[in-house]
């Protein structure tokens, strides 16, 4: 199987929000690369919520901007997605993100 990622994955484990649909939600950052992102939400935090790909939202990691998104994918564990912002910048993020000590990023 070959690996059609365009850009290398951050794997990281960092407590991040989601803003989407008027509702925030909580969950962690699985790993983020220079054009999306996979999160893992909180199922207390997600459950009776409903979103589709294609909703646009936020996703909230603290000590930095937010990041404008869209539902790339969703599935029984996970979200993948489309992160809108300039790819130097969140190469930047996972970068600081994977070297920080996740009490200090906490949302």
């Amino acid at each position: 199987m070959s690996n059609r990622r365009q850009h290398e994955r951050f794997p990281l484990m960092v407590p991040i929000g989601l803003e989407i649909n008027g509702r925030c939600l909580t969950g962690e950052l699985f790993d983020m690369s220079e054009d999306g992102a996979k999160i893992k939400l909180d199922a207390v935090a997600a459950m009776g919520f409903t979103m589709l790909t294609g909703d646009p939202g936020q996703l909230k990691i603290n000590l930095f901007s937010d990041i404008l998104c869209e539902i790339a994918w969703i599935d029984d564990n996970y979200v993948g997605l489309t992160l809108e912002e300039n790819e130097a910048v969140l190469s930047m993020i996972a970068v600081e993100c994977a070297r920080m000590d996740p009490v200090r990023i906490a949302v």
